[in-house]
């Protein structure tokens, strides 16, 4: 019916046939979804032969849905929906052309709804094409009036991807969290998958958590055990061990569980402690400060330079606390006089270092003495 036709109204059906393809593939991505469900519930294997016909076939949808929206779109003055379309259709399987396509759609679209939706859309793909910057801007501009979840959501991740200043970051995920309990089921899965990684770049991420229990108590006691369990996970690999402490103490005294093997690992590097006779050994010291040593990778970060390493010697009491602290740059060897010689490192490279290392704690002693450790700290494998 659609080759009978000329002109315009032969791409205005062309486009719904492209349409009725997608949905078409979306059926069969469901029917393969629920294959596999009733597989893993009833404790059998898949039923293998049936579910790579239904794959085939869905990829043979989806490049015909393509291929036809695409020719639509080479003809003069195509219809606007074959744009719109296509554009929602390649998010997931070509995201650099689907971004060119939403470009396109703001530089045309004049209805203010529409245009929030659009720009909504585009954030989420420069997001995901590591693109922050670019999605800030757009933010700003074409979908300034958003103020849903998912639109804290997309502004809370690439102020975390652009490593800019945490505080804006900090007031957002406040206001992320209170809109959680209107949020819809498919927006909080979402939120709840990339919270852990936002808040890990707060100062006080257990106090998120205990504002989450406080305004959605039902949602918090769903999923509060995941992201408790996952933020504490990161907390530890980035070196920052007492607020993976905090936040184990939060989710423990909220009724939440984890691992135990997480528990016992951030109990033995974050304490509390009882103090022991003598000084910890070496093989002790040793796991501390590579426990901690990841909290100073953000400070290399900034370093626009070429640098080998930092020494970083500290003075440890009996009490645990870093009373002195002291660094110095590590150089390689000396270049030949034909080139030109290498720019000292910034200071504020050292006061990042130094800032971080004085708020360490280690197990505490009864002996009266006190220990001087040297560590190493280079900008790649900390």
């Amino acid at each position: 019916m659609a080759y009978r036709k000329r002109g315009r109204k032969r791409q205005v059906l062309i486009t719904h046939i492209a349409a009725r393809l997608w949905r078409l593939a979306n059926r069969k991505i469901d029917t393969i979804r629920a294959l596999m469900a009733a597989a893993k519930s009833e404790g059998r294997p898949p039923p293998r032969e049936r579910i790579d016909l239904l794959q085939r076939k869905v990829s043979a949808h989806l490049r015909e849905c393509v291929t036809l929206l695409e020719g639509v779109l080479e003809n003069n003055q195509p219809p606007e929906m074959a744009r719109v379309r296509l554009a929602h259709y390649l998010r997931e399987l070509k995201p650099a052309a689907s971004a060119k396509l939403f470009e396109r759609l703001l530089v045309d679209v004049r209805v203010p709804r529409q245009r929030t939706a659009y720009g909504l859309d585009l954030a989420q793909l420069w997001v995901g094409l590591g693109r922050p910057a670019s999605a800030l801007k757009v933010l700003r501009t074409a979908a300034k009036d958003a103020r849903g979840a998912r639109a804290m959501l997309l502004r809370a991740l690439a102020l975390a991807r652009s490593n800019g200043s945490p505080r804006p970051l900090r007031r957002l995920l406040g206001r992320l969290i209170r809109a959680l309990g209107s949020a819809s089921a498919a927006l909080r899965r979402s939120v709840v998958y990339h919270l852990p990684a936002l808040l890990a770049r707060t100062r006080d991420p257990a106090r998120h958590l205990q504002d989450w229990s406080s305004v959605d108590a039902a949602g918090f006691k769903a999923h509060g055990s995941v992201v408790s369990t996952r933020l504490t996970g990161r907390l530890m690999s980035r070196g920052a061990v007492r607020s993976a402490r905090r936040v184990l103490t939060t989710a423990l005294g909220s009724g939440l569980t984890g691992p135990a093997a997480l528990r016992a690992r951030v109990l033995r590097l974050a304490g509390p402690w009882k103090p022991r006779a003598e000084p910890p050994p070496a093989l002790s010291w040793a796991a501390q400060l590579r426990a901690r040593v990841p909290a100073v990778a953000r400070c290399f970060a900034s370093v626009g330079h070429r640098l080998q390493g930092w020494r970083l010697v500290l003075l440890i009491p009996p009490d645990g606390a870093v009373r002195r602290v002291k660094g110095s740059p590590l150089t390689g060897p000396r270049a030949p006089a034909r080139k030109a010689r290498s720019m000292p490192p910034p200071q504020g490279l050292g006061r990042c270092i130094e800032g971080i290392a004085r708020g360490w704690r280690f197990p505490p002693w009864r002996a009266e003495r006190s220990v001087r450790l040297t560590a190493t700290l280079r900008p790649a494998g900390l």
